[in-house]
């Protein structure tokens, strides 16, 4: 498999299968080669390459902290762990605040944590894709590898070499979020199903809560999907069907609503904010006595599709740890109208859908992007994904800052009220009383 990964992650025994560079501008007759002497390394990282490609089939492959360390690497892992397009971004779009409150710290407070630790971090997180420890259970067994991730470290903690690992309580006791490699998506698919099979039969609470957590974990891989290619026909087509799964799931079990949410959550990810924007909205929508199928397939697809412009965000902007300057920022703000430009003409989403997304950073003060709306212009759709947007990123951590408790960002939102429709805003909070 070829993997794009940065240059400080380089491991003697992997295969260069291509650089971030032309071949004349570097010191390499060509560019396909095994490192076997820690001087090619040094070499590579001397021509100011930032990243390269290797083939994990001809080499190694990046390992997990634990591994990296026992292999004598002169970084520790948690120094120069690598970003996925998406980790800063949230934090320079939180509510109306202005965008000097908003960006992220150059020196973290109380974070030992450098700006390049935390984009190195970033880079080496987008081989993994976080999972819900709910799912994981006691006796199961998996066929792939589980890796924990504690602050800017990861490492694996069940390795699967062809054989079923059992989930011990020695595996699942441990703090922290649990991850897979991302090449692991589809085994995890296939053990989603399996404990639909064995624990989410029948209408007990205990079978719908494991259903309600399929749904969010499958919704939570097709958005990773998505990401990776916002056109393609056959992920929006998964994606229809994973809002109307949520729809049917919340208007017959409202109160196991917290099933579908990743309530305690240690990082960001785009994927699994666009899930709890979309699961937050239907929630709101369906508290307001929204009862319209057709209404909530739109507020629904639109909450899962709300940032699918940050794909075509360079990573540089998106993920940078310091303060963004006024430019970056702007090109931040266009996440919303390349949003609607990748979605524009696929025949497969009704033009409905992109209001919430061209809406959900509006506000009724007239102060939002893009187009600066006010009061009237905005619909009650994209009114709704503004909360639900603004709340979810608020209650995220990200390692330069660390994650609201529900009631301060609810706060927020009040003490912002104004931006944001006061009605909304009193249903939002009445909803997650029924949650806590």
């Amino acid at each position: 498999m070829r993997k794009r990964i940065p240059i400080n992650n380089l491991l003697l025994g992997m295969y260069i299968d291509g650089m971030d560079a032309e071949w004349f501008n570097t010191p390499f007759l060509v560019h396909k080669f095994a490192l076997k002497d820690r001087s090619q390394i040094d070499k590579l990282i001397k021509t100011g390459i930032t990243h390269v490609f290797i083939d994990t089939e001809k080499g190694r492959d990046i390992l997990s902290a634990s591994d990296a360390r026992a292999s004598g690497r002169m970084e520790s892992v948690e120094r120069r762990i690598p970003v996925p397009d998406k980790a800063a971004q949230d934090a320079v779009e939180t509510a109306s605040v202005d965008k000097a409150a908003t960006q992220p710290r150059e020196q973290t407070d109380g974070l030992p944590y450098t700006s390049r630790e935390v984009i190195n971090y970033y880079e080496f997180i987008d081989n993994f894709t976080q999972i819900d420890r709910e799912t994981l259970v006691k006796g199961a067994e998996i066929d792939f590898s589980l890796y924990l991730k504690q602050a800017l470290k990861i490492d694996r903690i069940a390795e699967y070499a062809g054989k079923s690992v059992e989930l011990t309580p020695d595996i699942l006791n441990v703090k922290g979020e649990f991850m897979i490699n991302r090449d692991d998506n589809r085994k995890y698919k296939g053990y989603l199903k399996e404990l639909v099979r064995t624990c989410g039969r029948g209408f007990d609470k205990a079978a719908l809560t494991v259903r309600n957590m399929v749904i969010k974990e499958n919704s939570k891989l097709l958005m990773q999907e998505l990401f990776d290619d916002p056109r393609s026909g056959k992920a929006i087509q998964e994606c229809k069907g994973s809002v109307e799964d949520i729809i049917g799931s919340i208007q017959d079990n409202r109160h196991l609503l917290s099933e579908m949410l990743t309530i305690n959550k240690y990082d960001h990810y785009t994927y699994t904010h666009s899930v709890n924007v979309s699961v937050l909205s239907l929630g709101m929508a369906i508290e307001l006595g929204i009862k319209d199928i057709a209404e909530l397939r739109v507020l629904g697809m639109g909450g899962m599709l709300h940032d699918i412009g940050k794909s075509k965000i360079p990573a540089s902007i998106l993920n940078k740890p310091g303060r963004l300057t006024d430019e970056e920022f702007a090109v931040i703000k266009q996440h919303v109208v390349l949003g609607k430009r990748l979605l524009a003409d696929n025949v497969e989403i009704p033009q409905s859908v992109l209001g919430p997304l061209m809406q959900h950073h509006e506000r009724l003060t007239g102060k939002g992007y893009p187009f600066g709306l006010s009061d009237g212009q905005i619909s009650v759709i994209g009114r709704i994904v503004a909360i639900a947007d603004t709340y979810d990123a608020l209650t995220t951590a990200r390692p330069y800052k660390d994650a609201m408790k529900p009631f301060e960002a609810l706060k927020i939102l009040r003490d912002q009220i104004a931006d944001y429709d006061g009605e909304i805003f009193q249903k939002f909070v009445m909803m997650l009383g029924g949650l806590m």
